[in-house]
């Protein structure tokens, strides 16, 4: 599955519980990867505001809860960049690929 999760605040917690929902009906093998629009750690996110832990919360148990892993991507530690001037640059990873323990 192909996912892209809401960017704004307001919208996350539906997210995350559409999508627990979507889990619990289904007996599948999970793989879902897209971009999750948030970070689970400080060291995801460089500029700017720092990182909401109380999203990462949301996010982290998630995963937890559904039996899920996080698979590491190649290359570099972020996936989205303002592509503004140095001082200015803000850093995220935010694409991510999901999948079942099994």
């Amino acid at each position: 599955m192909f996912i892209y999760g809401p960017p704004y605040k307001e919208e996350k917690n539906k997210f995350w519980e559409a999508l627990s929902s979507l889990k619990c009906n289904s007996q599948r093998k999970w793989y879902i990867i897209g971009e999750y629009n948030i970070e689970a750690r400080q060291d995801e996110k460089v500029g700017r505001a720092p990182c909401d832990f109380s999203q990462a919360k949301w996010f982290l148990d998630f995963i937890d809860r559904e039996f899920l892993l996080e698979l590491p991507i190649k290359g570099g530690s972020f996936t989205w960049s303002n592509l503004r001037s140095e001082e200015n640059t803000i850093l995220e990873k935010l694409d991510r690929i999901i999948v079942s323990l099994e």
